[in-house]
């Protein structure tokens, strides 16, 4: 798999871009957050993770079969409910509730539906 990794900074904060392509021969991006800052004289902090991320490139990509299991599905429902309540304290009761239930069905379609 051809990889290359270049450094972006964005908000002030280094980022790592991953471009390669998929099994569909599709180019994908995929960015890593440093936790280097722009400000002082982190450059070549950033191109050491940089470095350590291509290294390591394999514990950052997808792999195949990440969404081709009912694993998939499990993962879904669980982000769902970690991202409501997440935002719970963001918006109202009402809101919340609505957000809720949208959650909850849409858990419920995924698992009855099977591809």
């Amino acid at each position: 798999m051809n990889i290359t990794a270049n450094l972006f900074i964005q908000h002030g904060l280094y980022y790592v871009i991953l471009s390669y392509r998929d099994s569909n021969n599709k180019r994908k991006q995929k960015w890593i957050p440093t936790g280097i800052t722009e400000k002082g004289n982190n450059k070549r902090l950033a191109n050491q993770k940089l470095d350590e991320i291509k290294q390591n490139y394999k514990d950052y990509l997808p792999t195949e079969s990440t969404f081709e299991t009912d694993e998939a599905e499990k993962y879904f429902e669980v982000y769902l409910n970690e991202w409501l309540e997440s935002y719970k304290h963001r918006i109202e009761e009402n809101t919340y509730n609505s957000y809720k239930t949208v959650v909850t069905k849409t858990t419920e379609f995924f698992k009855r539906k099977k591809y």
